[in-house]
């Protein structure tokens, strides 16, 4: 739960401020000050993670109320709520979280908002690593990092040796089957001095950075090498952990947040290994069901705003989906936005289904105008 307070000379600002705040569930709000000194009473007192401050008041500088905040509480993250873009400079002088024009609405303090989670998450990815943590990334591209920093390495093979290894969960992964992935059509003598010059060349790789004897061999059944690390917290785990929850029946809302966060573009997707693709694929649908998941969840509490960037993350995914784009229509209806429906409609019914597809879109407008809530009543999977 964030917890939030604001300071603003105005009261009708106050209740805008304060109705925007209301459409998050994860936000708390601790109080709403039009006087500084008990807005700064406040900091004093309670536990807040997030002030809300307008720049411009006739009785106080924003800005000094801000550092004044920060000198009480160095943890606290603060956002600039103004009319006026000049002060931006001087507002991210103090390292504040963001600088927002008025009047504020939810989509933008979503933004606000996500930026905060991340900035708490990178905090608590630092706390790990001064804990002597090994973390290692797997979508996106392949990342280790240790205490001495991240991982480097000399050659592209060593990488791919090392994806490979974690890509099998930790567990012995004969040598055989590491030279037919790895070095596929090679003379096998040739490929195996490669496998052992490789092997010899990562282990170098990983002790720079205090990862020693992380590389186990096994001479029996053809010889095998295995990956230990001990200790060391996985992206994969959290997005295992988000899906395998969801799918005995629990939501948890954070959890797949964070999942969700961590995706970047698939499973190894900045590497081109043509024996991760089917794992590619796996995790693509199952991320696909946690965004539709989460969208719906977010739908049905009202957070509409915040399902938005989702919904168009899974139409990005799957553009011929007459499912997803289906929802985006529903959702702008229920955000009370006809024209953006209208327009959305059109582009995938005239442009993605008549001309690139060669058939109509399934739906008629007026279908999906009728009941468009009735959308986010069940899951669809891809349907």
């Amino acid at each position: 739960m964030i917890k939030i307070i604001v300071l603003d000379d105005e009261r009708v600002a106050l209740r805008q401020m304060k109705k925007v705040l209301q459409i998050f569930s994860n936000v708390q709000i601790c109080g709403l000050f039009t006087d500084p000194d008990e807005f700064l009473q406040a900091v004093r007192t309670e536990r807040v993670d997030l002030v809300l401050i307008d720049m411009v008041m006739p009785d106080a500088n924003g800005l000094a109320v801000a550092r004044t905040a920060q000198s009480l509480r160095p943890d606290i993250s603060v956002v600039f709520v103004t009319a006026y873009e000049k002060y931006a400079a001087e507002a991210f002088e103090i390292e504040a979280l963001d600088y927002v024009l008025k009047p504020l609405d939810g989509k933008r303090l979503g933004r606000t908002l996500q930026r905060f989670l991340r900035r708490q998450e990178t905090l608590r990815d630092g706390q790990r690593k001064g804990r002597n943590a090994i973390s290692v990334n797997c979508f996106g591209r392949l990342v280790i990092v240790t205490e001495q920093g991240k991982v480097r390495f000399i050659n592209a093979k060593a990488e791919e040796l090392l994806a490979y290894l974690a890509h099998h969960a930790g567990g012995p992964v004969n040598k055989a089957k590491i030279i037919e992935a790895l070095w596929p059509n090679r003379d096998v003598v040739r490929a195996q001095a490669n496998l052992y010059s490789t092997v010899y060349q990562l282990r170098k790789d990983l002790e720079a950075y205090g990862l020693r004897a992380v590389i186990s061999q096994s001479r029996s059944s053809g010889g095998s090498y295995q990956l230990n690390l001990p200790h060391a917290e996985s992206d994969m785990d959290l997005f295992e952990q988000a899906y395998q929850t969801w799918k005995n029946g629990q939501l948890d809302q954070s959890l797949v947040e964070r999942a969700i966060e961590h995706y970047h573009g698939g499973y190894l997707h900045e590497h081109d290994y043509r024996w991760a693709l089917s794992r590619q694929q796996e995790l693509e649908v199952r991320y696909s069901e946690l965004l539709e998941a989460l969208v719906t969840e977010y739908v049905r509490n009202g957070r509409l705003y915040q399902a938005l960037p989702l919904l168009q993350k899974w139409a990005d995914l799957f553009p011929y989906s007459e499912h997803v784009h289906a929802k985006m229509i529903a959702l702008f209806l229920l955000l009370k936005q006809p024209k953006q429906a209208r327009a959305y409609y059109y582009k995938v019914s005239n442009e993605t289904y008549s001309a690139e597809l060669g058939y109509e879109f399934g739906r008629s407008f007026e279908q999906i105008a009728a009941n468009p809530a009735a959308l986010f009543d069940t899951f669809g999977g891809l349907a």
